[in-house]
């Protein structure tokens, strides 16, 4: 079908997993639009109160954890093809190769990804790839930042890398629109429901957004050197940027 989902409560998982991210070098923040920003922000936190959050608790209570531990399962092995080509992209084919076995050990023993053999059974660890870390891999900047409603925050580079994720992934593949929708918005209902127990963290904070913002850019930039950025350079005509991932191996 060729589009991206915009569903209601990406933006707080993104958010909440981003401010599980702890990296001791500083990101660069480039948020032009923050007025903006704050107020799409304001109306997403409203989103998530009166809709997502609701709909996740019941079906933290109502579905049981083996069952939910298995609807992840799935959708985590249905990004496996993502994560694969991207691998590909960043000349990593040890990853790749893994990324491969495990899409195919869990479709077919797994029984489509309820059941992740592949790292109970095999051993084979799972990575995170995609386009956003991709396009930093080859050094090109993450750019403004912006809040998209009813998305959440990202930035410009991972905006781009978002789509294009979102073209490899076999959802995109589904005719039928009624399933597609449904099955997105159970990755989306079990993502909240799944940090649940995460959501005192921004009630503790002073200004959640700032928080989120930089969290976002700090987990970005870790994930972009797989957990390992450089320092910044303080001298030279980049101006104290950080060499990409490509050069600085």
């Amino acid at each position: 079908m060729g589009r991206f989902p915009n569903i209601i409560g990406a933006s707080l998982a993104v958010c909440l997993l981003a401010s599980c991210a702890s990296n001791p070098s500083q990101a660069p923040v480039n948020d032009q639009f923050e007025r903006v920003n704050r107020v799409t922000y304001r109306f997403n936190e409203k989103a998530d109160e009166w809709v997502l959050r609701p709909v996740a608790v019941t079906y933290d209570r109502v579905t049981p954890s083996p069952i939910q531990r298995g609807i992840g399962n799935f959708f985590s092995n249905l990004g496996e093809p993502v994560r694969f080509v991207n691998d590909v992209l960043q000349a990593k084919p040890r990853q790749a190769v893994t990324d491969l076995g495990r899409f195919v050990l869990n479709s077919t023993f797994g029984i489509l990804g309820f059941f992740d053999l592949a790292t109970d059974w095999a051993g084979l660890p799972r990575s995170d790839e995609d386009f956003g870390q991709t396009l930093g891999y080859w050094g090109v900047p993450m750019g403004w930042y912006v809040v998209v409603p009813l998305y959440g925050g990202t930035t410009i580079r991972d905006g781009v890398g978002a789509v294009a994720d979102w073209q490899w992934n076999p959802l995109q593949t589904i005719d039928e629109e009624r399933v597609e929708w449904s099955l997105l918005a159970l990755r989306v209902i079990d993502l909240r429901a799944g940090l649940l127990d995460a959501d005192q963290t921004l009630k503790t904070v002073y200004d959640p957004y700032s928080f989120v913002r930089d969290a976002y850019f700090q987990r970005r930039l870790a994930k972009v050197y797989d957990g390992n950025p450089p320092q910044p350079r303080l001298e030279g005509s980049d101006d104290g940027k950080m060499a990409p991932p490509w050069e600085s191996n």
